[in-house]
């Protein structure tokens, strides 16, 4: 096997040695300008990684990375823009080969007059070849976006850039940006289809706009490459109903085009100041809206964001706002490789919205949404409902949700809470999935994978995370699954509920499939001010079925109150109507309650369980099932029948073990 050609052979990679002369020379006082020039270090750095094989470009990437530093390093010693505007560019003729050259705050605002005087630059090539302090003087972007109440009124057609634009890794701080009833806001107002920004930094400042508000561009349908934000970005309200609105880190609002390897540092709030009417909402660290609504896919990838992102009212996502398409669109948003470290929540708006939601990586998905490799450790917090670590609320429109996972804590002032994702109410596939962080809620339809599960199918997912409620419905993978399909997923962490209906799975199950499903977590029921109800994999079974699952976890409740009947069993708390249990293990400890059965606590008589077994030594009185009900709602005496609900001294460890024996 070859070594790279990087290497020395006492194996010093460049990259070290490069780190190691630029800080003794920075100690030494040397000149930035040694280090920067066309024959400075960095740049004979990247020659000599030019010319090593295609293998070293992860190296060549943390060279541009100790680049940027060093550019930020030097902002307090860039000149601040003295309000003036240049009379040309620095140099160049627009081509690639020769592009225009900007290098100082006067020139910057000469590009911008030139856009905003009709000039699109479309096939013409820019780039900043130093970093630029403006000042925190009023800078106009570079395309004026459009005025005026409602979006019948906009004109987009003028004002926009459609050209190429690099920032070569350079920054710009000091950026103040305030136009509280524009509508497409940002260093660039408005980027169109053949307009391409990429390699430029944003240092420090504040931009505020109406609506389609980002530290990039207000609104887009071209491409952004690697580029970063740290500046403070505010969609602000007003008495126009269509403000506070669309606005997110990088960009305001996209339509179609993508956006790779980008990264948001700066705080982005969506406000709902004036009137309290609803508005403040899609705000998103990267994105605040995915619209796909001109015929083309939406690709964000690669992206990070590290600031807080509020969205007062809704809609609010670590990496996008929300998604949505044009009706009668078939075009979809994917949204692949991207982590989300920052603080998303909704603030306290009076008004409640209808399709409220706070998700790691995206807040709301209206539309066909593919989310892949995406990662959450921020906080998550929805004053009302709807919060989940990667996905708020699927409301509408098809999905996917797979190889992601959640490592924050998420919490509402409501209910619907999902590790993976609040709530779904369209068809939507959750697959290969973890989540590790905490859940609470002071309300119920709390799930370690889902909160409220209405259609779709999660298969593969793993829960870890301790989940507590206050009110009813919590369990491991779903807190209340009104139909679809869960499968071999595994809940590992603690559930409790205060009041009932806690599961190792599932909390509350009214219709569709559970399936070769394991529980090894603790459930407890509380039973504060009501009925305990605890099972190993189902809490409450209104309907649906249950098939070749096993529990080994402690399943228990608390009975505070004589008046209640409390129900514990081993995979079911509570059965009723015509719910099946087939081909169930239990081997879970079961402690408390008044009516306790090794599979079942409490069913009744329309209900069927079928060729499950629970473990436990001969000389203990537990039976398979609890108690049951006939038609009459009559307690009567219940035997274990063999092939049904049967006791086995078999001590089976795991799921696989027990499909695999002949009981």
């Amino acid at each position: 096997m070859k070594t790279q050609k990087i290497k020395s052979v006492n194996g010093i990679t460049l990259i070290a040695l490069v780190v190691t002369i630029v800080v003794l020379l920075i100690l030494a006082g040397v000149s930035i300008s040694v280090l920067f020039g066309d024959n400075g270090i960095i740049q004979k750095a990247k020659d000599a990684q030019n010319k090593a094989n295609e293998s070293a470009q992860k190296d060549m990437e943390q060279i541009n990375g100790l680049e940027n530093w060093l550019n930020e390093k030097t902002v307090g010693s860039l000149t601040p823009w003295s309000g003036e505007i240049a009379d040309s560019f620095s140099s160049g003729n627009g081509t690639e080969e020769d592009p225009y050259t900007i290098e100082t705050a006067e020139q910057l605002a000469f590009f911008a007059s030139q856009v905003n005087a009709g000039e699109t630059f479309e096939g013409k090539f820019i780039s900043i070849i130093k970093s630029i302090n403006l000042g925190n003087k009023e800078f106009t972007p570079i395309g004026v976006g459009p005025t005026g109440e409602t979006p019948d009124e906009w004109d987009w057609s003028v004002g926009y850039f459609n050209g190429t634009l690099d920032g070569k890794g350079n920054v710009i701080t000091g950026i103040k940006i305030t136009q509280p009833t524009m509508h497409g806001v940002g260093l660039i107002g408005c980027l169109q289809e053949k307009g391409i920004v990429k390699n430029l930094n944003i240092y420090e400042g504040t931009i505020i706009g109406n609506t389609r508000v980002g530290g990039i561009a207000g609104a887009s349908i071209g491409k952004i490459i690697n580029c970063t934000n740290k500046a403070t970005i505010i969609a602000q309200d007003n008495e126009n109903t269509n403000s506070g609105i669309v606005v997110g880190g990088i960009v305001g609002l996209i339509n179609k085009g993508s956006l790779d390897n980008c990264k948001n540092y700066g705080n982005v709030t969506a406000k709902d100041d004036a009137l309290k009417t609803g508005k403040g909402k899609s705000a998103g660290g990267i994105v605040g809206q995915a619209y796909a609504s001109m015929g083309e896919d939406i690709t964000i990838s690669n992206c990070t964001n590290s600031g807080t992102i509020i969205a007062v009212y809704q809609q609010v996502g670590g990496i996008v706002g929300c998604s949505a398409r044009k009706e009668g669109s078939t075009n979809k948003v994917t949204i692949i490789n991207c982590n989300n470290s920052g603080k998303v929540s909704t603030g306290d708006s009076e008004k409640l919205a209808s399709t409220v939601g706070a998700g790691g990586i995206i807040g709301v998905a209206n539309t066909e949404t593919i989310i892949d490799n995406c990662t959450n450790s921020g906080n998550i917090t929805a004053i009302r409902q709807k919060a989940g670590g990667i996905v708020g609320s699927q409301e509408s429109g098809k999905g996917e949700i797979k190889n992601c996972t959640n490592n924050g804590y998420i919490t509402t002032a409501n209910d619907g809470i999902g590790g993976i994702i609040g709530y779904i109410s369209s068809q939507i596939d959750i697959d290969d999935c973890t989540n590790n962080g905490n859940l609470m809620a002071p309300k119920g339809m709390m799930g370690g994978i889902v909160g409220r599960q209405d259609a779709g199918k999660i298969k593969n997912c793993t829960n870890n995370g301790e989940i507590r409620a206050i009110g009813s419905g919590a369990g491991g993978i779903s807190g209340y699954k009104v139909d679809g399909t869960i499968e071999k997923c595994i809940n590992n962490g603690k559930i409790e509920v205060e009041t009932q209906r806690a599961g190792g799975i599932v909390g509350q199950q009214k219709a569709g499939e559970i399936n070769n499903c394991t529980n090894k977590g603790e459930i407890i029921s509380n039973a504060k001010g009501g009925r305990g109800i605890s099972g190993g994999i189902v809490g409450g079974q209104i309907g649906g079925s249950i098939n070749s699952v096993y529990n080994s976890g402690l399943v228990k409740t608390k009975n505070y109150s004589d008046d209640t009947i409390d129900a514990l069993g081993g995979i079911v708390g509570v059965q009723q109507n015509t719910s099946i249990i087939s081909k169930a293990y239990n081997k879970g400890k079961l402690d408390g309650g008044d009516s306790i059965g090794g599979i079942v606590g409490h069913k009744n008589l329309s209900s069927t369980v079928e060729n499950s077994y629970y473990y436990a030594p001969s000389n203990t009185e537990l039976k398979g099932i609890g108690s049951e009900t006939d038609t009459k709602t009559e307690i009567v005496k219940v035997e274990d029948v063999t092939g049904k609900a049967e006791r086995t001294e078999k001590d089976i460890s795991s799921l696989e073990d027990f499909l695999n024996q002949e009981m």
